[in-house]
């Protein structure tokens, strides 16, 4: 296949995901618009990360998606150049250690980590979760400290896990902050709604993603949804990194206002 060919079909994926992507789509595409593919300040890492993202874009593009399918794929890829193009503007250089080169008879770790994150997005009916799938890819193609074992892991649990779920590692990350509720809830009548959101937390401790801790900031090995003491829950090293990593930060304000009133 010629480099337009792969370039056209990659530029059409990417189009397909304008109704998730919005304006993300433009910069992609422009991005892609500099030879060879995904090329930037005529930059070699900028190179590998294009051409990383091309092979496997195209590859997608290959396969039957359904219309919803190639809407998120395309999305996704949008959303990772995006990424790739602000940090490589701001002088930013992608990662050399290996990651993007191919041997003889293997893809690179690039190749893998990127169409994983790229098929998790398929199916991804939260479609919410997309824009962070894509923040991530373009992440990992500058933090070498992520290896290509560390970044499925990562794109496993963010598969795993539920939108609101990703909410909540943010909202317990910020607990003192939005003051939420330190105590248990004993002898109270609860909402079902509220009891969900707890079982919902409950598997985000499960995961290693948060921690309970008593007054003595001494772990809490708490027994069953009611004493779960939410201002008093912090995020393991595991929970940090999936917030830093996915550019949860970045979930808007008024998206997190109804987890952070049951929680009070």
């Amino acid at each position: 296949m010629s480099q337009d060919e792969e370039k056209k079909k990659l530029s059409e994926l990417i189009s397909s995901g304008s109704d998730i992507a919005g304006a993300a789509v433009g910069g992609a595409l422009g991005f892609l618009a500099v030879d060879p593919i995904g090329a930037a300040a005529a930059a070699v890492g900028g190179i590998a990360v294009g051409k990383a993202i091309g092979r496997v874009g195209v590859e997608l593009h290959d396969r039957f998606l359904s219309p919803r399918e190639e809407i998120r794929v395309g999305a996704t890829a949008a959303f990772a150049i995006e990424n790739i193009k602000k940090r490589l503007k701001e002088g930013e250089a992608p990662r050399m250690d290996g990651f993007f080169d191919e041997e003889e008879s293997t893809r690179s770790s690039a190749d893998e980590v990127f169409e994983g994150a790229l098929i998790k997005s398929k199916s991804a009916y939260e479609e919410k979760k997309i824009r962070f799938i894509g923040v991530f890819l373009g992440n990992v193609a500058f933090t070498p400290d992520i290896s290509p074992e560390r970044a499925n892991y990562y794109l496993n649990l963010v598969d795993r896990l539920t939108y609101r779920q990703l909410k909540l590692l943010v909202i317990i990350n910020r607990g003192r902050e939005l003051g939420l509720r330190t105590l248990n809830l004993t002898n109270q009548r609860v909402n079902p709604e509220v009891w969900g959101l707890l079982q919902e937390i409950n598997e985000l401790h499960d995961l290693s993603l948060l921690r309970q801790l008593n007054n003595q900031r001494k772990l809490d090995l708490f027994w069953g949804l009611g004493a779960i003491k939410p201002g008093k829950m912090e995020l393991t090293r595991l929970g940090l990194d999936m917030v830093e990593y996915f550019n949860l930060n970045e979930i808007e304000e008024q998206e997190l206002t109804q987890e952070v009133e049951m929680l009070k």
